[in-house]
Formats: structure tokens, sequence, C-alpha cells
């Protein structure tokens, strides 16, 4: 099983960054620069640089809304952060709890494919800073039947489900318990270049979810979380007025700094690439979508490090040499994600094998939310800053 790399013809790659024409949808301007550095130097850079001259003045507003909330709630914590255990979400529990010394209520979501290395890192932050925890575990039976219906769908878009269910599962527990602010370890200094639709499409997407399950499912959700992403982003937000909060976009960010602090404050370890801290998505971003898909998430990944100057391209493109997956553990790892779907090895290689598909080619909202956004922008409602 060996690991490819497939070019488009008449392949072009950025010259500023490193994505490339494997991404379908890329435009490039005259002097061989991508339309995600366009819109980063155009909208992004200039929205992070104001954020951070008035970060003072957005965090004592951030702390009073906080502390009023709790007030409200009579409550003993300041606010809701979700955690992975990965460094983004990490640092952001850090800076809450010894910069702006509040009291947050952990929040993590159990999907059955943890990374044990991320679930250590939040039990180091628990037991140094006396944090409480809640965890949601996903019921398995499930998320396992979600899981194999997509593969079997032939989407590239699998980890959808994984992020549904963390999403809802949040979002239920704030407006069940009156949050009203929800901090995550989201941010533009890692995340400036946003995946294309087709790699990573709307994971709230409930139509798209439904038909998927109804066509290749075998058994009925009754305890999955759901919450529709018209839901969350309408009815939780402006009537129930719950926000979320990304507060790494507001301080100058250094990914590699963070690690570093990290290291010393906890010992705060690695567990490998971006989003790896699911035994899951380090599968299918490592093998199945470069392979099958000729999706390399990296790309996108690395780009926006160089965009926030964190490395250069060179290193980039040196990163991007490696192979995006360990063929030593390949074998092994196939067999252990075939196990746990509840199929065998060569089950999974014949999903494999079979016609790719779209998150296009099923039903979606896709057109309806399109719509919704270009109304919430002309009311100023919503500001959109990726491409």
């Amino acid at each position: 099983m060996q690991l490819s790399e497939k070019k488009t013809i008449n392949y072009q790659i950025c010259k500023s960054c490193v994505m490339d024409n494997s991404d379908k949808n890329i435009k490039f301007n005259s002097f061989g620069i991508c339309d995600y550095c366009v819109n980063y130097e155009k909208n992004i850079r200039p929205y992070l640089k104001n954020n951070i001259e008035n970060s003072t003045n957005y965090f004592d507003t951030l702390k009073k809304n906080l502390l009023n909330n709790k007030k409200q709630n009579n409550s003993e914590y300041d606010c809701l952060i979700g955690i992975s255990g990965g460094i983004d979400s990490s640092y952001l529990l850090y800076f809450i709890v010894c910069e702006l010394k509040l009291n947050p209520l952990l929040f993590h979501v159990d999907t059955g494919w943890n990374n044990k290395i991320a679930i250590s890192n939040i039990e180091k932050f628990i037991d140094k800073y006396n944090l409480d925890l809640h965890t949601e575990v996903i019921d398995w039976n499930e998320i396992k039947d979600l899981k194999l219906s997509f593969f079997k769908a032939q989407v590239p878009t699998v980890d959808a489900i994984q992020d549904h269910a963390i999403w809802a599962a949040t979002f239920n527990f704030a407006k069940k318990n009156n949050f009203k602010y929800i901090l995550t370890g989201g941010n533009l200094h890692t995340e400036g270049i946003r995946e294309p639709i087709y790699w990573h499409y709307h994971a709230g997407d409930l139509t798209q979810i439904r038909n998927i399950h109804k066509k290749f499912g075998t058994i009925n959700l009754k305890k999955f979380p759901m919450c529709d992403i018209l839901n969350y982003q309408i009815i939780y937000k402006y009537v129930h007025k719950i926000k979320i909060i990304q507060p790494l976009n507001h301080i100058n960010y250094s990914k590699k700094k963070a690690i570093d602090l990290m290291k010393k404050e906890i010992g705060w370890k690695d567990y490998g690439a971006k989003h790896h801290e699911s035994n899951f998505t380090k599968f299918l971003e490592g093998y199945w979508l470069p392979t099958k898909f000729n999706i390399d998430k990296r790309r996108a990944h690395l780009s926006s490090l160089i965009m926030s100057k964190e490395i250069t391209r060179d290193e980039a493109l040196k990163k991007l040499q490696e192979p995006p997956y360990n063929p030593v553990e390949l074998k092994k790892d196939f067999n252990y994600i075939a196990i746990k779907l509840g199929i065998n090895a060569d089950q999974l290689r014949s999903i494999y094998n079979q016609e790719n598909k779209y998150h296009y080619n099923y039903k979606s909202k896709e057109k309806l939310l399109n719509v919704i956004l270009w109304f919430l922008k002309i009311l100023k409602l919503e500001k959109r800053l990726m491409r």
C-alpha cells in the first residue's frame, strides 16, 4: 500500500504560499499569487492587526461580559471553553486562566477516536490549575454507523460527523446551562487559509448528514447530538444570544512560542500534525484524502503558517516532501480503522477503490446557505473574511 502524489495537468503552485491547483477552484493572478493569499493580505492581515492594536479594550470588555453572565447565572464558572488537548485550545486555556484570571468550565467531546497524548494534555491542565471538566461521550454505535455511511457515500468530508458531534454537543450544553459565551482556540493565525468547500463541506448541514445516513446507514439515530447550521448560526446566535469567541484572534499568537510555553508550564506533549488529536483524523488526512482524492490538507495548514510568518515557504515545501503518513504505521492503522468501524481491511479497501463523490452529489443546504450569507452581509450582521 504505497502513498503516491497525484499532479494535475498544467500543474501550478502559488508563488507566495503552497496552495496549488489540486484545489480545482483556485485562481492565480498575473504574478502567480493565489486568491487565498490575495484575500489574506486584503482582509485577514488588516483584521488581525486592528484586533491586536485594540486588544486591551477588547479583553476588558470580554472579561466584564463574562463576569456579568456568571453573576446572572449564579454560577461558579466564568465561561465555557472547548478543549481538545491540541496546542491552540491549550494555549487559549492558559491565557484565560493565567492572563485573564478567569475560572472556565472545560468542555470536551469524546467521539471515540481520542489520541491518548491529547487527553493527557487536558488532564495536566486540570491537575495544575484545579479546573473542572465536563466530557460529553458520543454513543459509539451511532457515530460508527454515521462514519461508515460517509465512507460508503464516497465523499471526502467523513470528518464532518466528528465536527458536527462536537459543535452540536457544545451548543446544546451551552443553551441548557445558560452559557452565553463559548470560547474556542479557532484562530486566523493558524487557519487563515480556509480549506476549499469540497475538502471540508459544512459539518452543520443536517440535510446532508441525514440524506447520506438514510442511503447508507443501518441503525436509527436516537442519541447522536444534532444542531443544524441554521439553528446555531441564526437561532442560537441571534435569539439565544450565544456567542462563539475566538480570543486568539486578538493577540499576537505564535504557535511555536505557544508550544514552547505549554511544554514548560504543564509538560504539554506534541501528538503529531494539526488535527491529529483524533486518531481518525490522522488516518483520514494523512492517508485517505491524499491518496484517494488528491487532497493534502497540509497545504492549507502550512500556507496559513506562511502567511502568519511562522514558517517560510521553503520550510513548508520541505515538509510537503515528507510522506503525509508514516508508511511503517499505515498497515497497522488501516486494520485498526477498519476493525473499529466494524468491517475488515478488505472491505475498507473495497470502499477506497470505488468512484469518488463529493458533497454536491447529495442533498444539502448549500444554495440556501449562500443566499442567507449574502443577506447577512447586506445587513452587515456577518463579516466574511474568507475567500
